[in-house]
């Protein structure tokens, strides 16, 4: 899982250094199955973002 978190950042820092990350979270929903919840800033303005990831 760890991995999975330090990927989504790394990348996210790479492509969008704008971006300041301030939490990553895995959420299961069913059996190979999960979300990927970024929330971080861009300027002073608050996002969220959700990416699903399926097996």
């Amino acid at each position: 899982m760890l991995r999975v978190y330090a990927a989504a950042v790394m990348a996210l820092m790479k492509w969008e250094p704008r971006l300041k990350i301030s939490r990553v979270q895995l959420i299961s929903r069913k059996e190979a199955s999960a979300v990927l919840e970024v929330i971080g800033t861009v300027g002073d303005q608050l996002f969220t973002h959700n990416v699903q990831l399926r097996n």
